[in-house]
């Protein structure tokens, strides 16, 4: 199979899963740690406190930070969790398998970093330690080619739900397009914008890597 179809049926494949009850709920929680520990990052590199993340059975979740930059703490969540989903993509393209290993070595980490200093409840530990066991996957002898498509998968799904999970904040009393409106005075629609456009561009930029 070619790159370009497989990429396509990848992308197909992970829209489906989407909607398909229990199937989708491991992967929907992917995208969502990497969508809170993008915003605990961002706490930590503008001068804050990363407190804990809580993830939820649902696929919602939240991180608790103190201090750092408000407008860079929620904007990131989402941005964070599009370039995480290029990485994964990215590395299941390359022809390395160092890269590969050490990425999903420095992946499992940050899971291990985050079940023992970060999670908030037994629910969120849970989770993570599901998301620990579907991470350590790809550090198992399966046949390489089908290795290289489960991280490429991984990556298309968390890249997807990045792009369309804004959509569900339209009308939201409390969420990271609200909190951005209310810090800018720009309407929440604007930055669910931006952020559906930066995850288009991301996969736009995927979508040229194989044509």
């Amino acid at each position: 199979m070619s790159r370009k179809a497989s990429f396509w049926l990848l992308t197909l494949l992970a829209v489906v899963i989407s909607y398909v009850p229990f199937i989708n709920q491991p992967f929907n929680w992917v995208e969502t740690y990497f969508h809170e520990m993008s915003h605990g990052l961002a706490s930590i590199l503008t001068g804050g406190k990363f407190n804990s993340i809580r993830i939820y059975w649902n696929g919602s979740g939240l991180a608790y930070s103190s201090g750092g930059i408000r407008f860079w703490i929620a904007f990131s969540g989402y941005l964070g969790a599009q370039l995480m989903a290029v990485l994964f993509y990215a590395a299941g393209t390359v022809n390395s398998s160092t890269f590969r290993s050490v990425f999903t070595f420095l992946t499992c980490l940050s899971v291990i970093l985050a079940i023992i200093l970060l999670s908030g409840s037994i629910q969120t530990t849970i989770i993570l330690c599901i998301l620990l066991g579907l991470f350590t996957l790809p550090l198992l002898k399966f046949q390489k080619e089908t290795l290289k498509l489960f991280i490429q998968f991984i990556g298309l799904y968390v890249l997807q739900r990045a792009i369309f999970s804004p959509i569900w904040q339209l009308g939201a009393p409390h969420s990271d397009a609200t909190a951005l409106a209310s810090i800018t005075m720009i309407p929440a629609f604007f930055w669910i914008g931006v952020w559906i456009a930066s995850g288009a561009i991301c996969f736009y930029w995927l979508m040229k890597l194989n044509r």
